[in-house]
């Protein structure tokens, strides 16, 4: 019964004073992943720039859509080094949160040490919620909301795979909307803050200790009113078939699409390489006249780079009959036309 659970001013007054004793810490941890992520996904793109011979030719090679062997496996290896940086970053602020005497290096090396189990809970789950979503909408949200617990089963309860969402999804029956109506308060003012102007980045991080702690403390809150669940009576096969299906989804869709476009595409690829040829896709035609530069370039391409700073006088700008090009004056600031 939700009569058993703490209501919404007493979870947000627990999570007031623990936000107050543990919000720095949790702070200084999401700051230090999240510092050493940029730092090393820096370390890579140079790694990746050199051994593609340079920085424009990785420019050239996303440019044009290059797909050499080489630039595959390198941007393909890119992306798990990003998806590890991040399931790691994660795992340790939800250490940090859920172990009230971790200290920032223990969270760090806990981080590692649910790096694996959480990758793997995040795969099950995302599979669950997309299956849920593509082809039972509704049955997909309540899926999204009553696994979204399983994070915290994973790290305060040592509950790996199946057996964490299971596990959230038994804490949450007969609480759905009890445990819907404390998150959507949090959900909209999280969402406010982050509109803030100038400011809401600052204050969407310094509220993030806050929605780990709220989490935390309706989780445990829910545990305890279930008191004790039988994670082998649910439906796992389901479970296990919807996750497998979800993650078999964008694949599905990648070869779905590479069936249906493969056909089509070394005419694509030809009518391209003809516009290139002709000059329509690279740089724009000039014509100089004493201070003044007047450029014919496409509509996608008025983007202009150059060594002085340029005013646009749009009032030359037109769209030409059929052809798509834009007539644009650019005059140096100095040169005192308005």
């Amino acid at each position: 019964m939700d009569s058993q659970l703490k209501s919404i001013t007493e979870v947000f007054s627990e999570t007031w004073d623990l936000y107050k004793q543990r919000a720095v810490p949790i702070l200084l941890v999401i700051l230090l992943t999240s510092f050493l992520v940029i730092v090393l996904l820096c370390i890579f793109g140079i790694m990746m720039a050199l051994g593609l011979g340079g920085l424009d030719a990785l420019t050239g090679h996303v440019q044009k859509g290059a797909c050499s062997p080489l630039f595959i496996i390198t941007a393909l290896f890119g992306l798990l080094v990003v998806c590890i940086l991040i399931f790691w970053s994660q795992a340790a602020a939800i250490a940090i949160t859920v172990d009230t005497d971790s200290g920032i290096m223990k969270a760090l090396k806990d981080g590692w040490k649910y790096l694996i189990p959480l990758g793997w809970i995040s795969t099950l789950y995302m599979g669950i919620v997309l299956t849920g979503v593509v082809f039972f909408l509704i049955p997909g949200m309540i899926l999204a909301l009553s696994m979204s617990f399983c994070f915290y089963a994973l790290i305060d309860d040592d509950l790996h795979g199946m057996d964490a969402l299971v596990a959230s999804r038994q804490y949450i029956r007969g609480h759905w909307w009890n445990t819907l109506g404390k998150f959507l308060p949090v959900w909209l003012i999280s969402v406010a803050v982050g509109l803030v102007p100038y400011v809401g980045q600052l204050l969407s991080f310094m509220v993030s200790p806050f929605l780990l702690l709220y989490m935390l403390v309706v989780y445990r809150d829910l545990k305890e009113a279930a008191a004790e669940v039988n994670l082998h009576s649910a439906p796992r096969r389901l479970w296990t078939f919807m996750a497998a299906l979800g993650i078999l989804l964008p694949l599905l869709g990648l070869v779905g699409a590479l069936v249906t476009l493969g056909p089509q595409l070394p005419d694509l690829i030809q009518q391209l390489q003809q516009k290139k040829s002709q000059g329509g896709l690279d740089e724009p035609t000039r014509t100089v006249s004493d201070r003044t530069v007047t450029l014919h370039v496409p509509y996608t391409l008025l983007h202009i780079e150059g060594r002085d700073t340029l005013r646009v006088c749009y009032h030359e700008a037109n769209q030409q009959q059929g052809s798509g090009l834009a007539k644009v004056q650019l005059v140096p600031l100095n040169s005192g036309v308005e």
